[in-house]
């Protein structure tokens, strides 16, 4: 067939009838033409579903699935296995993708097959609307350069801002799981994304091509996103946590540190400066908790190293605060060790301190 569609876009809908015109308007703007979309009604009972049928209806790009609801992750399952062609998009009902999208994506990942094409989003309508068109630039970013790109951006391991090779999909089995095995858990999109880039950056020298443009747009006022109802109560705490302690991580962590400072300083100064520092703080704090697992002793002049203190000292000067810094300023290992465990097994413990140590640093702060 020679006009056959070389990219599916999954939606999953759910109770999303108030943004999703605009969302499926983005769709059918795109400058490619050779998409198909597969809306996934999961069960709406605001008229998300007739609002889908009306679409395919019009234009026959458009299809669409009805299904008992079981969440995000069940819904972009079954539009995943309805899809037939070489690349596979997700894009959620709420949000909008400018109409160049598809077409610069696709065309630079075509042109560098090497490399993942990723691309910025952002939650202001203005920035987004301003977009004048086709990105200007795209630059290839090394991983560590693209990292640390990650910490200054929004939906950095989502699987809204790359597409996928559906080969890769078939080959590896993906799907989406629910984390902990709750539906609409936040993070399902994060499990999914990171382990198709790890497969995709397997091989040497390969790397990203960064599209530094908001091409995206992420709605934050959406009432029934996953994220908004997050924050209306706290997480189900966890059994077991993910990680699993590392041996000698802090050493590691340290010379990762200094490397990327002096290779990318500009992450390490002005506004990008703090995102940076909580990154790393963090992952001293499991480095902490590593050492303490497997029996380590931590380096006596661990908490006086200059990246420790880099990472303090940026938080300082920015009135920053973060759960981990007062810990790490009273160089208390067992507690950053206890409360990084709290915090991965989602333990009410660790949002009771959280709440306390954020009393401490006095006005000015902020989280």
């Amino acid at each position: 067939m020679p006009n056959a569609p070389e990219l599916t876009i999954v939606v999953p809908v759910w109770n999303a009838g108030e943004f999703l015109p605009v969302c499926l308007a983005s769709i059918e703007a795109q400058t490619f033409p050779g998409w198909r979309c597969v809306l996934v009604d999961d069960g709406s009972t605001d008229g998300s579903g007739p609002v889908c049928d009306e679409w395919a209806a019009r234009d026959s790009r458009f299809s669409v699935i009805h299904k008992e609801n079981g969440g995000a992750s069940s819904a972009r399952n079954a539009g995943l296995a309805a899809a037939d062609t070489p690349w596979v998009y997700f894009f959620d009902a709420d949000d909008a993708m400018a109409p160049c999208l598809l077409e610069a994506a696709l065309t630079t990942q075509k042109q560098f097959p090497r490399d993942l094409t990723i691309w910025r989003s952002t939650s202001d309508w203005q920035e987004f609307q301003a977009l004048p068109g086709m990105p200007r630039t795209h630059r290839r970013c090394t991983q560590d350069e693209m990292q640390l790109i990650f910490l200054q951006i929004a939906l950095h391991t989502g699987v809204n801002t790359k597409l996928f090779r559906r080969d890769i999909l078939t080959e590896h089995g993906f799907s989406f799981v629910d984390p902990d095995g709750r539906k609409n858990a936040p993070g399902e999109d994060a499990l999914f994304s990171t382990r198709y880039m790890q497969l995709f950056l397997a091989g040497p020298d390969q790397g990203f091509r960064y599209l530094d443009e908001p091409l995206y747009f992420y709605r934050r006022d959406n009432p029934h996103s996953i994220m908004t109802n997050l924050k209306k109560a706290a997480p189900a705490p966890r059994a077991e946590m993910d990680e699993v302690p590392e041996a000698g991580y802090v050493h590691t962590l340290n010379r990762e540190f200094e490397r990327r400072m002096a290779a990318f300083p500009d992450f390490f100064s002005g506004e990008q400066a703090f995102p940076t520092a909580l990154h790393y703080l963090h992952c001293f704090a499991y480095g902490v908790w590593s050492a303490r697992e497997l029996g380590e002793r931590l380096p006596a002049d661990f908490f006086c190293w200059p990246a420790v203190r880099w990472c303090l000292e940026t938080c300082a000067a920015t009135h920053r605060y973060y759960v981990f810094y007062w810990p790490f300023c009273w160089k208390r290992p067992g507690l950053i060790a206890r409360l990084f465990y709290a915090e991965r097994t989602r333990s009410p413990w660790f949002y009771r301190v959280q709440a306390a140590l954020r009393l401490l640093p006095g006005p000015g702060w902020k989280a």
